[in-house]
């Protein structure tokens, strides 16, 4: 397989787990005498779901825009690197592929800079060891939880933030590879697609 084949691959993978991240409600769970509330950036649920938009915290809305930036970034990278390898004007633009490599490093920071906010957010906590004023703000009513656990929503989010972080230094790599005089696309690579 090709080093474009491949960051088209990890690409593909990067937008599947930056929309199943995006859409599911698992980002946080916590427990409070036996009842699970998961929390999703969207959608708060438990024995029934309620929406998470427009709450008035500033680090949740940041993260919520920087999942917003990753999912289009990756998408729009996929879609670009699906342009050089099926479109056959585009095959040979290294302008495009620098684009979509830069692209790809910059949609990683945002949404590694998102991660690392939530996170860090439901670390602090008051003088009470399990309780986090946000709740209140989420429509919670001021509980002390007995667990707050990242789910598995946010780490979906962060392997397919990898993805594409990796796709990125793939197409840095065909780039240099192109600069030492061997060609970016061969007929015989372009061919075998």
């Amino acid at each position: 397989m090709n080093h474009r084949k491949t960051a088209f691959v990890f690409l593909l993978l990067g937008s599947l787990c930056a929309i199943l991240a995006f859409s599911t409600t698992s980002w946080m769970e916590l427990s409070h005498n036996g009842l699970k509330i998961h929390i999703g950036l969207w959608r708060m649920c438990s024995t029934n779901c309620s929406d998470l938009n427009g709450i008035v915290l500033r680090w949740y809305g940041f993260v919520q825009a920087t999942a917003c930036i990753g999912l289009v970034g990756t998408i729009v990278v996929s879609s670009l690197l699906g342009l050089c390898h099926y479109v056959e004007r585009f095959q040979k633009n290294i302008a495009i592929l620098r684009f979509t490599a830069v692209t790809c490093i910059i949609t990683w920071l945002i949404e590694i800079s998102g991660y690392v906010v939530f996170v860090l957010s439901w670390i602090r906590r008051s003088s009470d060891a399990m309780f986090n004023e946000d709740l209140i703000y989420m429509g919670l009513p001021a509980i002390k939880t007995d667990r707050a656990d990242i789910s598995y929503s946010f780490f979906i989010a962060v392997f397919g933030a990898q993805f594409t972080v990796l796709a990125g230094i793939i197409l840095f790599q065909m780039m240099d590879v192109s600069k030492q005089g061997e060609p970016l696309y061969t007929e015989k690579s372009v061919d075998a697609t």
